[in-house]
This record gives structure tokens, sequence and C-alpha cells, in this order.
């Protein structure tokens, strides 16, 4: 994983700080089962928040997720099911 930040005070907006990030993960190749049958190859992707705003003493993100629209397994079993991992998609969370 490689992220890199940039964070300061909004120059008009008096006690509201923002910033900007990015984040590359690398995935290696991934066996699924214990023949190593069911394998995917290495894989990156990319997210990054959007913007954030501070509430008090906490905080709510809009976020970016899977931003290069990567498709991949996000698991799978030996008896065959699998499950895809999630697209490209903005997401949002609250911070405590």
């Amino acid at each position: 994983m490689l992220a890199l930040e940039y964070s300061g005070a909004l120059p008009k907006l008096i006690g509201v700080n923002g910033f900007i990030r990015g984040e590359w993960y690398y995935f290696g190749k991934q066996y699924f089962d214990l023949s190593n049958e069911q394998v995917q190859n290495g894989l990156s992707k990319c997210s990054m928040p959007v913007l954030e705003f501070p509430i008090l003493f906490s905080a709510f993100s809009v976020w970016l997720r899977n931003v290069t629209d990567t498709h991949y397994i996000a698991y799978a079993y030996d008896f065959g099911a699998s499950r895809l991992g999630d697209p490209y998609k903005l997401w949002g969370e609250y911070e405590v």
C-alpha cells in the first residue's frame, strides 16, 4: 500500500481543515482453495477521499473507492461459491 496526503487549513473557511489523499493498493497472486486451482493474478486498486467535514470532535468523509474500477474476486470457496469485489463507487463514513 502507498498513501500520499496533504492537509492544511482552508484559507477562506476559518477553523476548517481540508486534505487530499490518494491510496494505491497492490494485492499479489491469490489462491482460494487448498489445491491451488482457483487463482487470481495480482491486481491494484486506487481510492481517494473527496472531502471531509469536521463536526465537533468527529468527522464525516466522502470517498471514491476503486477509482480504476478494477474487477476482482473478493473471496471464493472450494465448492464454487465466490463474491466479486465492489466496483467503483462513492462512499461516505462517519468517524467519531
